[in-house]
């Protein structure tokens, strides 16, 4: 799992900035070592060499003058190469390299080397026992070369990699002249015509991998198989596209090969037809291959009934056995692709990482069973499971199809298992991948469902500015997304990741544009006279990117913001939650001081006035806030009012009357992540209904939610305010009430004991 989502360490982060300019940052490094040793002739030890190769390989600035600098083996030391994926490296690279004594060395899908690559690893002596040529197609391709001289020097060789290169005579020859071949990997080799050259290391060979490999199931591939009795591992596998000719889909008896490997362990005969006829063999046929073993004779699949002994593993994805989990078949093997259990399905998923059909065979069967509480909730799926999916997503970042059936699975586990952070991040970081991937992308709908569904278990603003920034850049353009579903979960993700930031992170989110584009949302749903989900929400997330955010305050007047809200009100007034939303933006809008004469219009202060005493079905939200915005109009002062109707008189009277229409044990569908606004109210005390507003909104919020909130009465410097307005004896009573009952709540005890005496008092002069 580690492996999966590895943080880049400190020496990684080096290595990438010294390939900017790595010519200098070795001699640097040489320069340092020598200095440190006296000596002229230190190296820098394979240990390091080999890790700069590896982290330059794939990058975009690797080329073959990088290898030059190994080129003097007197100051450089290589042993362990991995070139996989260098795209831009020649056989001019492999030659600066070809004078170290190399042990291991990966080309995987290095295109644009050629058969020189192999003279010049023939020239790095007999140390080399390990090559990796995969998708190396030319690596054979020489009119001017005999094979012999190419192939030299390669006797120590134990494992090769030689899948989808050209059959070629080189390819024999070169196989021949590894003498001691332990592994040989031959997939996707099509056109080996004599197969026999493998029986040079039949002695020798213990893992054959001969995945879509013609000759595998011929005859002649049988009869080399069953040569090899030394083999522990076996892969005679074929994916759903292979195109076998007709000589080569003349299949042999499985139970005949089976019989004749006595030291097999692994087998893997998924996407074949060995077994489609095995119900029809005859018994008498097949008792001079019978295994010893009781258990395996007990398999019902007959063919598997002559293995000497229990397989660790078998591969039968498509290979016509049933292995339906509610079917004892009693298959001879400790995991088996194919069965429809967890620990069978994963272990496979981390088998077949390299073969997309199959994979995605097994991410259905392992979404079939994330989704079924009965085995979601046994606790077998864990961290491990998310890490490999995450593993997959990174390898295959533009297949579709592996893609839509990983984040289908993906959702339903981060849903219920919580991993620790490098996990968490990697499986983000990976998601918004897959956005931006589909995104550029058309009829990938279902894709990007899933991806938003599954980034919806992620609070995002937790996890730094970098992610927080690729976020909204990835999910804002599918707020506009054509398709129904899309726009909603987008928007719904803006809206949730915005409510959990603070300030500055709302600051960028209107620089990124969340402004403008909820603002064009909003102009096309009313432009259609529609409302629905998605224009609430983008009212919500106006609301919530605006919290003590000025610049954003000001962006939403600018693009015809208050438009927008009197058109609103006057087309849907009868849906609260959409009225709740643009208030509570309001609010915030009226809390800034240099936008507030914008609100200062006849109609929109009665809309305001007009809705202090409205009764909804969520409970005062509604009232509450057309309080607040008014308060803050009025908290300017009489010369600022500039309006005839309302008065400010009758304002303040209504405000006044609604307050006291509401209870302060009412719940509340807000989130106040700091009292500072409403604070500032505490000091106008010109104006009673304005403290009265603010003393009973923070009352409330303490009563409801006392853990959340009393600690914002004391970070926004409130309590010496209260105190304050409770010593002014001309302080209308009601409002002193309520200032004792919040300093009594915030934990003052001085003024809890003062409260409780003067409690105590009246009740004795009543009785």
């Amino acid at each position: 799992m580690e492996d999966i989502v590895e943080i880049p360490s400190l020496f990684h982060l080096s290595a990438y900035q010294c390939i900017k300019t790595p010519q200098i940052s070795l001699n640097i490094l040489l320069t340092q070592l020598n200095r440190k040793t006296h000596t002229q002739f230190i190296s820098i030890p394979h240990s390091i060499c080999d890790e700069l190769l590896r982290v330059w390989a794939p990058s975009p600035y690797f080329e073959d003058n990088l290898l030059r600098l190994f080129s003097d083996s007197r100051y450089t030391e290589l042993r362990d190469v991995n070139l996989s994926h260098s795209m831009m490296l020649t056989d001019n690279g492999i030659k600066y390299i070809s004078k170290h004594k190399l042990r291991s060395i990966n080309l995987t899908n290095c295109g644009e080397l050629t058969h020189k690559t192999l003279e010049y690893l023939s020239q790095t002596g007999d140390t080399l026992i390990s090559m990796n040529l995969e998708s190396v197609r030319d690596i054979f391709n020489s009119r001017h070369h005999p094979s012999s001289r190419i192939v030299e020097n390669f006797k120590n060789v134990r494992h090769l990699n030689l899948s989808d290169t050209v059959a070629h005579s080189r390819l024999e020859a070169l196989c021949l002249n590894c003498n001691n071949l332990c592994s040989l990997n031959l997939s996707k080799v099509v056109g080996i015509k004599e197969p026999t050259f493998i029986l040079q290391s039949k002695d020798t060979l213990v893992e054959l991998i001969l995945h879509d490999c013609g000759f595998a199931l011929s005859p002649m591939g049988f009869d080399v198989l069953k040569q090899l009795t030394n083999l522990r591992y076996l892969d005679i596998s074929r994916s759903q596209n292979f195109d076998a000719t007709e000589e080569e889909e003349l299949e042999f008896p499985l139970y005949n090969l089976l019989f004749e490997l006595p030291n097999l362990k692994w087998l893997d005969i998924s996407g074949t037809t060995l077994t489609e006829n095995d119900f029809n063999l005859d018994d008498d046929d097949l008792q001079p291959y019978l295994s010893r073993d009781e258990d395996i004779i007990e398999c019902r699949v007959k063919s598997l009934r002559s293995l000497r002994s229990k397989l660790e593993f078998l591969g039968a994805l498509n290979a016509g056995i049933i292995v339906a989990e509610n079917t004892d078949y009693r298959l001879p093997a400790s995991y088996v692709a194919g069965r429809n259990e967890p620990r069978d399905i994963l272990y496979s998923l981390k088998r077949y990482q390299q073969r997309t059909d199959f994979l995605t065979i097994l991410l259905n069967q392992l979404f079939d069973l994330v989704h079924d509480p009965d085995y979601s909730d046994s606790g077998f799926f864990n961290e491990e499971t998310n890490a490999i999916l995450v593993g997959i997503m990174n390898r295959y970042p533009s297949d579709a199809s592996v893609l839509t059936a990983t984040t289908a699975s993906l959702f339903h586990l981060t849903r219920e298992i919580d991993s620790r952070p490098k996990l968490r991040r990697a499986i983000i970081d990976s998601l918004l991948s897959v956005l931006e991937f589909a995104a550029m992308e058309t009829s990938l709908n279902l894709l990007l469902r899933n991806s938003l569904l599954t980034l919806t278990n992620f609070t995002i603003a937790n996890e730094g500015e970098k992610r927080f920034r690729r976020l909204l850049l990835a999910v804002l353009p599918l707020v506009e997304y054509s398709d129904n579903h899309v726009p909603k979960i987008a928007v719904h993700i803006c809206n949730a990741t915005i409510s959990s930031v603070g300030t500055e992170y709302k600051k960028l989110a209107g620089d990124i544009g969340i402004v403008d584009v909820m603002i064009k949302m909003i102009n096309g749903r009313l432009a259609a006279n529609q409302c629905d989900f998605v224009l609430e929400i983008c009212w919500s997330v106006l609301w919530n990117v605006t919290d003590e955010t000025p610049s954003n305050c000001s962006k939403f007047l600018h693009l015809r913001g208050i438009q927008l809200f009197t058109d609103a009100m006057e087309r849907f007034k009868d849906r609260d939650e959409l009225i709740r939303n643009m208030l509570g933006l309001f609010g915030n809008v009226s809390e800034v001081e240099q936008l507030r004469p914008q609100l200062m219009s006849s109609e929109l202060i009665t809309i305001f006035y007009n809705l202090l005493l409205s009764v909804i079905d969520d409970g005062i939200e509604v009232s509450y806030n057309s309080a607040g915005i008014l308060c803050n109009v009025i908290s300017d002062g009489e010369s600022m009012w500039t309006i005839e109707t309302p008065s400010r008189s009758d304002v303040m009277d209504r405000i006044i009357e609604a307050i006291n229409s509401w209870s302060l044990t009412q719940q509340r569908n807000i989130n106040y992540l700091s009292f500072a606004p409403i604070a500032r109210l505490l000091t106008i005390w010109d104006a009673p209904c304005i403290v009265h507003w603010a003393i009973w909104a923070m009352l409330n919020l303490c009563t409801v939610d006392r853990g959340k909130y009393v600690p914002l009465v004391h970070s926004s410097n409130s309590v010496p305010l209260l105190e304050e307005i409770n010593n002014q004896s001309r302080m209308n009573p009601g409002i002193l009430s309520l200032a004792r009952d919040l300093l009594m709540k915030v934990g003052d005890r001085n003024m809890e004991m003062f409260y409780r005496q003067e409690m105590a008092s009246v009740d004795n002069k009543s009785n």
